[in-house]
């Protein structure tokens, strides 16, 4: 019959099982979403420490698995016309969209709105946009914009990373989504947007295999100094409008 280990060795036994088990499950996420399509896997950034209010890429998964469900399947394809910006409006001036990083596809939708929170600060209409991000001073533009009366204008091809989010990463990731609208959380968002919104991110969802929980709004990845698209915009019952019953 053997001895019984003294029961300090078993006491420090246990603690340095325990000190190995904390390690590993405190380690950060490094993985990547899947890529059954055969396209290359994103490359999930490393999450933000937790004082960081605005939602990282990393955020949209549960423990260390992609959260992932699917988008309703597309219904009617949305029209699109065509009406493309230059990525260099005048020589010395800041470009609005790059090469989308070849080993990324899009894999996230911001939607904004384009209003700064008084009357008449979204643009009077789609076209009105377009004409702002063409501009040698714009700093910004986004893939898409919808018109209060659901015409969608593209400004980028999907391939390029447009500039419309300010925060690292998410422009590289992600496609972007203009709302004509006023952001004072008075102007409303009529049925016609919301029903070309709906088409379009189906479209874009179905083509890249975009899940819900991707699909954010510009005050979710940058909350500091961005409030849009406004909260009279009916985000969450538009959201589960998207989610297959």
């Amino acid at each position: 019959m053997h001895a019984l280990p003294p029961r300090s060795l078993v006491v420090t036994a246990g603690l340095a099982l325990l000190a190995v088990l904390m390690l590993i499950t405190s380690a950060p996420l490094r993985s990547t979403t899947d890529a059954s399509d055969g396209r290359p896997a994103v490359q999930i950034p490393t999450p933000p420490p937790p004082s960081a209010a605005a939602l990282s890429f990393a955020e949209l998964r549960t423990d260390g698995v992609s959260t992932r469900t699917p988008v309703l399947p597309l219904g009617t394809p949305p029209l699109v016309t065509a009406a493309l910006v230059p990525q260099y409006r005048a020589a010395g001036s800041a470009r609005v969209y790059r090469d989308r990083p070849a080993s990324l596809a899009p894999g996230a939708i911001v939607v904004h709105g384009t209003g700064g929170g008084t009357p008449g600060s979204g643009f009077g209409s789609v076209f009105q946009l377009r004409a702002f991000f063409a501009r040698p001073s714009a700093r910004a533009a986004s893939q898409y914009g919808i018109d209060r009366d659901g015409r969608i204008l593209q400004f980028v091809p999907d391939d390029e990373a447009a500039f419309h989010v300010a925060t690292n990463g998410w422009n590289d990731l992600s496609i972007g989504i203009e709302l004509v609208n006023d952001n004072t959380g008075i102007d409303p968002f009529p049925s016609a947007q919301r029903d070309a919104l709906t088409r379009l991110v189906r479209y874009l969802a179905t083509r890249y295999d975009i899940p819900v929980e991707a699909v954010v709004r510009h005050r979710d990845v940058q909350p500091v100094d961005r409030s849009d698209p406004a909260s009279n915009f009916p985000w969450a019952a538009w959201k589960r409008s998207l989610v297959p019953r």
